[in-house]
């Protein structure tokens, strides 16, 4: 099943691949040390802030390496881009702060919904972003395409309902815990694809772009630090309950966030969101496998409609490409003549 039409299709392919795989080994090695470590476990606020330093040192190492390795152009390029642009840096001040109210929204949301709930519900940001997509990009979808994203959703419920989270009752306030619940929707819905629209049609280069979202990154996490772990922190340590595996997660975490933003670079939104879901699809049979948990019959229907989703969305794009070259050639021989 092909889902891309360009000539770097392998490229594209093998990104999708390794962020989905990135994804999956990320979920397992998280769940394993936060449910099999015996000793003192790390503060969560510190990992995101590492992973963060991570992804914004990739980022000046790829811009070092567009230099020619000249830390004299690197200057003159951060002065141009940066520095001179004010502006343009300020820009990436809104989705960072629309994740950071995202991550605070989540612990909310938790404390008032029951898991069951929390993870149907959270799942309609699939929604929210194809539809920031049509009205800030002008995404056309075909009806397939949006059949498609329908699947997704279902297919992706059926698989999360599969590990018997409806034992779980509700808790605290449920008209505040779904409240909050849409707000992380439109949140990542908006980020997203406002991120997207700042990386395709600015001129700005693609790693000044990283490398200006993770400094606000940077900035929100380091602020997550202070108002939810500085006292722990501060009578334990920074690096409190770090082993190597959890230096693994630092790692995998950076990795991810590299992978989305070039995922979006170079496709789209809509991409990112089916390799997230085909990844929590592998995360949940690998789970099953390791942890010895036992697959019902909602997994295999949920597995089914993301595979069938996936498909359909493949025969949609192409279908949207062949519209789009024909459109063009329409055009050229209309010029001609």
């Amino acid at each position: 099943m092909s889902l891309f039409c360009n000539q770097d299709t392998n490229v594209k392919a093998c990104l999708l691949i390794t962020m989905c795989s990135n994804i999956v080994l990320y979920n397992l090695l998280t769940s394993y040390v936060r449910q099999m470590t015996q000793g003192p476990l790390y503060f969560p606020t510190t990992l995101v802030f590492l992973a963060e330093l991570v992804k914004l040192s990739v980022s000046v190492v790829m811009l070092f390496r567009s230099c020619a390795w000249s830390v004299r152009r690197l200057k003159v390029l951060f002065g141009k881009e940066i520095l001179n642009k004010p502006k343009e840096f300020m820009k990436l001040a809104i989705p960072a702060g629309l994740y950071a109210i995202q991550n605070n929204l989540v612990q909310v949301a938790l404390s008032n919904l029951d898991p069951a709930t929390y993870q149907v519900t959270s799942h309609m940001k699939v929604f929210t972003t194809v539809v920031f997509m049509r009205a800030i990009l002008r995404r056309q979808f075909l009806w397939i395409q949006w059949s498609a994203i329908c699947l997704l959703f279902f297919g992706v419920v059926l698989v999360q309902l599969h590990a018997g989270i409806f034992s779980y009752s509700k808790s605290g306030h449920y008209l505040m815990g779904l409240t909050s619940v849409i707000i992380i929707c439109i949140c990542a819905g908006f980020a997203g694809v406002y991120f997207e629209k700042l990386l395709k049609e600015t001129s700005v280069p693609f790693w000044i772009r990283n490398l200006e979202m993770y400094l606000w990154g940077l900035l929100t996490s380091a602020i997550g630090i202070i108002c939810y772990d500085l006292d722990s922190i501060v009578e334990n340590g920074f690096f409190y309950g770090y082993t190597s595996a959890v230096w693994v997660i630092v790692g995998l975490s950076g990795a991810g966030g590299l992978y989305a933003s070039l995922v979006i670079g170079y496709l789209d939104n809509i991409f990112k969101i089916f390799t997230s879901c085909t990844a929590i699809v592998l995360t949940s049979l690998s789970s099953s496998l390791i942890f010895k948990t036992d697959l019902g019959i909602s997994f295999i229907l949920g597995s089914s409609l993301v595979c069938i989703s996936m498909y359909f969305y493949s025969k949609g794009n192409m279908s949207q490409v062949a519209l789009s070259l024909g459109a063009n050639k329409r055009n050229t021989v209309a010029r001609t003549q």
